[in-house]
Parts: structure tokens; sequence; C-alpha cells
């Protein structure tokens, strides 16, 4: 596991925040994901405000290699509406510009690690 310093992950939040704002967020929409929103009672709108809300704290992993795209993907964790919530993103290059993109977005299968909180 690659060890990764709070200042590192402070900035990835503030690009995907500015990336966020400027361009959208998109999710991905397979099932866990459809599921896991309706279980969390969220909706696109109240997902948007939940990323936007992340702190360096939330930080669980990353950056992880996406095998089927390249590039790096960034776990993190929030409690929402009573429940601790999995969420992962991935910031990527088009040639229109920068994106983000929520490809998980659940309750967290299993209790999440937060390197930060510790």
């Amino acid at each position: 596991m690659v060890e990764i310093e709070k200042n590192e992950v402070r900035k990835l939040l503030k690009e995907l925040k500015r990336i966020i704002r400027e361009s959208g967020l998109i999710i991905i929409y397979k099932d866990e994901n459809i599921k896991g929103r309706i279980e969390l009672g969220m909706t696109i709108k109240t997902l948007k405000d939940e990323v936007l809300s992340l702190s360096v704290l939330d930080y669980s992993q990353g950056p992880l290699y996406d095998v089927q795209e390249g590039g790096d993907l960034w776990v993190f964790g929030k409690e929402i509406n009573g429940k601790e919530t999995y969420m992962k993103f991935k910031i990527f290059l088009t040639a229109s510009g920068y994106h983000a993109k929520c490809l998980s977005i659940h309750p967290a299968n299993k209790p999440m690690k937060y390197p930060f909180k510790e």
C-alpha cells in the first residue's frame, strides 16, 4: 500500500471539487450504485452535495491503479443517513478537459479504514 500525505489528498479533493463545480459529476449507473443510492435515500443532488463536503478525514484509499481504464482511483468513506458509505472516484482527461467520475456509491460492505482519523 502506498503511503500518502494529507496534502496530496487535500490537493486531490480541491481538484475533484473544482471539476464537479465546473463540469458536473459523471455517475456510473450499475446495480450496486442504484440500489445503494436508494438505500441511502440520496438523490443526484444530495450525492453531489456529499461529495463536495468530503474532507481529508474521509479519505480511505488511493491512489489505486484502475486496471480497466488506467489512471488513479480514490476511495472515501462517510456516514450518510446513519450508514457508512463507500465512495470511489476518478479524475480523467478528455479532449474537452478534466472530468470527475463516481464509480461507486453504496453502503460499505465492510468497515472502512481512515488513515487520517487514526
